[in-house]
């Protein structure tokens, strides 16, 4: 018997939102070619429409609540007409619902009974990690969240009006074709997530998916990290999980149905899932060499390492500890599936963070095709030694 209804959903509910960010943050890591490209082909009437905005890349996190209670929608189309379908002044009331995590709060600020440095008075303190990540601790007037509230209660119309303008925008430019390359990757993370959670190993499920919360058999409740927030099994509905390309920072949240249960959205994060676009090499530069990918696969140490990779991005020093090897030895393999093109690499702080390409390994089979099939001459036998 399952600990409380779940189904696995692919949507672009989230992941419109989280790419906005993605693409707009300073503080995003992930996908750093793709963050350039979207912001060399983003039109000026999108940038226009952002700075009406506040300027604040994380206004976009709120909007995980702008379509509204219903279920996570199946296509862009939907995400956008659910939104357009709100009225103007529900909408607002519910972004800063979202931030302020307080409906009663949210309500006071939006009728102008509280102002916004009184209204964050009423939070908990527990919550000014969050506010303070949002840029309203400690407040400032001018700052880009603070003028996008301003925005908000001044012009609800408005508003909207410039939110749905830089969404149709971003979508055109750059999303919607982005949204069908990453379908098919979010598809197979789904059937591998879905396989985690019918094990039914609800304490180790947030770990094994790498998750911001805790699934409390015990006390019978999803439990945030961080923040205090904890939901019952006893109010929830369904819980939804949705693999993500852009969830590196873990969000989630609730979709509430007045008196009735709560619906959960979590998207875990599929650190394979690649907007990485291959450019066509110049007249006279190699390829991708399988055989080079092969024989830095054909190692059980570095496979091993592939293995970890695919399944979350981690530093060397923490490949080291989960395979018990040598800070030397680890290089020396790392530099092997490098040199291979099998990594992708970002720096955290001091750390860099290793992923493993899953389109390279994907890309595997036709390039070893065209080699072996279409490549004119048989490829050269490399020797490690010289003959006798």
């Amino acid at each position: 018997m399952p600990a409380f209804a779940w189904q696995i959903a692919i949507s672009p509910r989230f992941e419109l939102f989280l790419a906005l960010w993605s693409a707009l943050s300073a503080r995003a890591r992930r996908h750093p070619q793709w963050r350039q490209r979207v912001r060399e082909r983003l039109p000026p009437a999108f940038c226009k429409a952002q700075e009406a905005l506040g300027a604040c890349p994380e206004l976009w996190i709120l909007f995980f609540d702008a379509p509204g209670p219903q279920v996570p929608e199946g296509d862009l189309a939907q995400v956008l007409a659910s939104i357009r379908r709100r009225p103007a002044k529900d909408l607002v009331r519910s972004l800063l619902a979202a931030l302020l995590h307080s409906e009663p709060v949210a309500e006071r600020l939006a009728s102008g009974t509280l102002g916004p440095a009184e209204a964050l008075g009423h939070v908990p303190r527990r919550k000014r990690e969050w506010l303070g990540f949002m840029g309203l601790y400690p407040y400032e007037s001018g700052a880009p969240m603070a003028r996008a509230i301003a925005r908000m209660l001044a012009d609800a119309e408005g508003f909207k009006a410039d939110a749905l303008a830089a969404l149709d925008l971003f979508v055109s430019a750059v999303f919607a074709a982005d949204w069908r390359r990453l379908r098919p990757q979010l598809a197979r993370a789904a059937a591998q997530a879905g396989a985690v959670l019918k094990g039914g190993d609800w304490p180790a499920i947030g770990r094994s998916l790498g998750l911001n919360l805790e699934f409390d058999l015990v006390k019978r409740q999803i439990r945030a990290l961080r923040g205090g927030y904890a939901l019952p099994f006893a109010e929830l509905g369904r819980a939804y999980f949705l693999p993500s390309a852009f969830n590196e920072l873990q969000f989630w949240t609730v979709l509430e149905h007045g008196d009735g249960p709560s619906d959960p959205l979590i998207p875990f994060l599929d650190p394979a899932a690649s907007l990485t676009i291959e450019r066509s090499p110049k007249p006279g530069a190699p390829g991708r060499d399988p055989a080079l990918a092969f024989r830095a696969l054909g190692d059980a140490t570095r496979f091993a390492m592939a293995g970890l990779l695919a399944r979350r991005p981690m530093s060397s020093a923490e490949l080291g500890r989960q395979l018990g090897l040598s800070k030397p030895t680890v290089a020396h393999h790392v530099h092997l599936l490098r040199q291979a093109g099998l990594l992708s690499e970002q720096t955290d702080g001091k750390a860099v963070i290793l992923s493993l390409e899953r389109a390279s390994i994907e890309e595997l089979s036709s390039a070893t095709v065209m080699q072996l099939f279409d490549g004119g001459e048989a490829p050269p036998l490399a020797r490690s030694r010289r003959p006798s």
